[in-house]
């Protein structure tokens, strides 16, 4: 079984209608079917509520909504504890990218420390990044 780090643009779109929604659910039944584990840091539960919760704030979805959303993300993802060194690797990255905050970076910091594929739908944050690392994916690159 392998795993693969999953970031939140990406997981909420298994839940939400948005830009690469199909994609992102051809990922995940394809990850399913093999077996592939997907793995966020441990902080990965509070972002996609605040992603879910900001749609409650502009009225397009309502608080049951979203919290059946959290509820579906989550199991299908396992979140994993951080070390303190990913932490210093992820403002690393943050910087090396030019990165105005370094939440994204910490899925970098993850995939690199136990050498797995990242998969986004932010596509600025997949440019950004994938001429040095080639291990970061866009759900763009899928067929649906």
């Amino acid at each position: 079984m392998s795993d693969v780090i999953v970031d939140a643009s990406l997981a909420v779109q298994w839940v939400v209608q948005e830009a690469h929604t199909r994609e992102a659910r051809v990922l995940l039944q394809d990850w399913e079917s093999r077996q592939v584990r997907r793995a966020a840091p441990g902080w990965f539960a509070r972002e996609i509520g605040n992603v879910f919760y900001n749609r409650v704030v502009r009225g397009l979805m309502t608080v049951n909504q979203a919290k059946v959303g959290v509820d579906v993300v989550l199991e299908h993802v396992i979140l994993l504890d951080g070390a303190p060194a990913m932490t210093k690797r992820a403002i690393e990255f943050a910087d090396e990218f030019n990165r105005p905050a370094s939440y994204d970076a910490h899925y970098l910091a993850l995939a690199e420390y136990l050498d797995r594929e990242l998969w986004t739908a932010d596509e600025q944050f997949w440019n950004a990044t994938r001429a040095t690392l080639p291990w970061v994916r866009w759900v763009g690159e899928v067929s649906p």
